[in-house]
């Protein structure tokens, strides 16, 4: 077995060497590269459902435009181990092992009596993920979204890598409802970190955090939506851009073969958010995770 060399260690101890990543434009290249590896595994229909700083290897190479030797290395981030991820509940890649063979007389008890027959993202209730990143319906064993539960996990990462420290143990902790109501400000002001939580308010980055973390995963942002906040346009789009303009005229195709060839209503929701937000047509729509 050959594997890629990732020489620059597991992000958690980059981001905890450096106590946090407080360069915003640093943290948004890295956080555009963790979006645009999710976008791309949702349109597979696959969902991760374990996003964390360890489950992120760094590649690091020299700069062959720069012979200084004290210049940066580019820093690539790669996402790695799959062992909780998911297919989308209507993908025909369903896997036949004996994990999924297992649960599957759970999740036809589940379709029965949730709403997961209704939409091909929503998943019967299971307990998954690490407990620092696990959004709350989880911890509840509900119907989850898988694309609601990465976004979630996405901003639990991002807020760490911006802070360097984790602002709530768990999302059944007192402090992750204060975030989620958006008072991380506040919390970041009891560590007397004044300057950065202006910084952070004044750029959007704590907005989005908070959308991100929002309770109700149905108040979460789609991967679209994330793309077009002003931080993430600001700091982190140019790169991001670049790859989703290449895909730009595919998704489109592909939207429009499902439309005319799926009599599924389970997909005119989706359809029906993207086509409601006329701007998000210039970027690639994430949201549909067409096949």
């Amino acid at each position: 077995m050959v594997l890629e060399l990732c020489n620059g260690g597991d992000f958690f101890a980059f981001v905890q060497k450096h106590r946090g990543i407080s360069n915003q434009n640093m943290c948004g290249k890295f956080f555009a590269q963790l979006l645009s590896a999710v976008s791309h595994m949702h349109r597979l229909g696959i969902y991760h459902l374990d996003l964390s700083l360890e489950q992120m290897m760094i590649s690091e190479s020299s700069s062959s435009s720069s012979s200084s030797s004290s210049s940066q290395p580019d820093r690539d981030l790669k996402l790695i181990d799959f062992g909780m991820a998911r297919f989308r509940l209507d993908s025909n890649k369903q896997p036949s092992s004996s994990s999924s063979s297992s649960s599957s007389g759970e999740e036809k008890q589940a379709s029965s009596s949730s709403p997961s027959s209704s939409s091909p993202r929503l998943f019967p209730g299971i307990n998954l993920g690490k407990p620092g990143y696990k959004p709350p319906e989880m911890w509840k064993e509900r119907p989850f979204d898988g694309e609601k539960v990465d976004v979630f996990c996405m901003g639990v990462v991002l807020a760490l890598m911006c802070l360097g420290w984790p602002p709530f143990a768990t999302s059944l902790a007192k402090e992750y409802f204060l975030v989620a109501r958006g008072k991380l400000r506040g919390l970041m002001g009891r560590y007397g970190l004044h300057r950065q939580a202006d910084a952070y308010t004044n750029s959007g980055l704590l907005d989005l955090i908070t959308r991100m973390l929002a309770e109700d995963f149905t108040k979460r942002p789609t991967l679209a939506q994330i793309i077009e906040h002003p931080w993430v346009r600001r700091y982190g789009a140019g790169p991001l851009l670049e790859e989703l303009k290449s895909n730009y005229q595919q998704q489109q195709q592909q939207l429009l073969y499902h439309f005319h060839q799926s009599a599924d209503l389970r997909y005119l929701q989706e359809i029906g958010e993207v086509l409601a937000q006329q701007a998000l047509l210039r970027y690639c729509p994430l949201s549909l995770h067409l096949q």
